[in-house]
């Protein structure tokens, strides 16, 4: 069991780990980007209606953009995988798409 991120606090830390991994392995699985954003809307859509209120799309880019980067960090540190540099290259890009809102991942 992994307990290092254990604790109470915002619940878009979760959700940007969880939509910055998808947009990670998505080149790798070979998975058509135009499915990913159709999934991941469709996770924004539930989240919203089962929390009832809206996101806070900034607090979520953030976390998407650090999740993005400590995935390739931690890629990086494990047994180096076949193009493990356009890998960190892809994240880097990514959370910088992502922070600027230029990124088609998330609505601006």
């Amino acid at each position: 069991m992994d307990w290092d991120d254990l604790g109470i606090g915002d619940p878009l830390h979760d959700i940007g780990r969880l939509v910055a991994h998808l947009i990670y392995i998505s080149p790798r699985d070979k998975t058509p980007e135009s499915r990913v954003k159709e999934h991941l809307n469709a996770m924004m859509v539930a989240y919203e209606q089962q929390t009832e209120r809206g996101l806070a799309w900034d607090r979520l880019r953030w976390h998407v953009a650090v999740a993005l980067l400590m995935r390739a960090k931690i890629s990086a540190l494990r047994m180096l995988p076949i193009g493990w540099m356009a890998d960190i290259v892809m994240a880097i890009g990514e959370a910088d798409r992502i922070l600027s809102g230029e990124d088609g991942w998330l609505p601006a």
